[in-house]
């Protein structure tokens, strides 16, 4: 048995113990390591501020956030190849997530806002930011869905780094009142109409006491009913590295454990899982995995090859 099964079966034991929301999807699916630079580029130490000048996001108009660079380090840019391994296994990540939503969408009481997705790992490296752009670019890509992704990793900002946006305003500024429009602060990429990107911000000692605040639950609340084709993703810190994680993930209605394959220990899994709530854990996603579905009858069909 594999540690991604292990893993599962943990969790499987504490839902057996606990209330289940019927029909709730298993995100069990394996994401590509052909980025392994990339993910390792985004989960770089945050770099010093060098003091310039902050700028907002929608007022400028769409921005260059470099596609063909991101293509170049294996993320699923528009105009991915189609018939990609990588691109069909976001896409099964993908269903799964968006069938909890509409499944929530369609009851007559809601507990759960479930288009409140966000995306953690147990510890430091394991391709989280990889995982979330990654799906932000997939569902931007449906009919009648957007994406909303969230850097929420306001210490280390890697999603704003990746996109070159860490001299914007961001969700930091929102929080501590510095801005009253949090609209005003989505960046939308050129070429991608249907999705926006809120950067973490302005640097700030005091992240865990804002994301904790009031503020920050109505600001999730607002974005959840605001628009109801809208998918949120937060890319949020390592959940035993910090407590902030902790926080959102009870602002959320699904929450992703990204594992790295050959890498996490087992140990750091099983912890990881300790915290996870079992009405919102939509599952893992086996990031850097290649294996044989042979098991499953499909022989040499290998996960995250390209």
């Amino acid at each position: 048995m594999g540690l991604l099964d292990r893993a599962v079966d943990k969790l499987k034991a504490e839902q057996a113990e606990a209330p289940v929301v019927a029909g709730r999807p298993a995100a069990r699916e394996a994401a590509s390591d052909a980025a392994t630079e990339a993910q390792e580029a985004v989960g770089e130490p945050m770099l010093a501020d060098d003091g310039g000048t902050f700028s907002t996001g929608l007022q400028g108009g769409p921005v260059d956030i470099g596609l063909s660079r991101l293509a170049a380090r294996g993320f699923i840019v528009p105009g991915y190849p189609t018939d990609s391994m990588l691109l069909n296994e976001y896409r099964r990540i993908k269903r799964q997530l968006l069938f909890k939503v509409a499944v929530d969408q369609a009851e007559v009481e809601q507990p759960l806002h479930s288009n409140l997705i966000l995306f953690t790992s147990a510890i430091d490296g394991e391709g989280k930011t990889f995982v979330s752009t990654n799906l932000a670019f997939s569902i931007s890509q449906e009919v009648d869905r957007s994406a909303l992704l969230i850097d929420a990793d306001v210490i280390r900002r890697g999603a704003s780094r990746l996109f070159g946006l860490e001299q914007h305003l961001g969700l930091i500024d929102y929080l501590k009142g510095d801005v009253d429009d949090i609209t005003s602060l989505f960046v939308q990429p050129k070429g991608l109409d249907n999705l926006n990107i809120l950067p973490a911000g302005t640097p700030s000692e005091d992240v865990n006491e804002l994301l904790a605040s009031e503020r920050m639950r109505e600001l999730m609340e607002e974005l959840a009913l605001q628009d109801p084709e809208r998918i949120v993703l937060c890319d949020a810190s390592p959940i035993l590295m910090t407590s902030e994680a902790h926080i959102l993930a009870q602002l959320v209605g699904q929450v992703v454990l990204v594992v790295r394959a050959d890498q996490t220990p087992q140990h750091h899994v099983e912890n990881a899982l300790g915290y996870m709530q079992p009405d919102r854990f939509a599952g893992l996603v086996l990031n850097g995995a290649s294996r044989s579905l042979a098991q499953d009858g499909y022989a040499d069909y290998d996960y995250g090859t390209q």
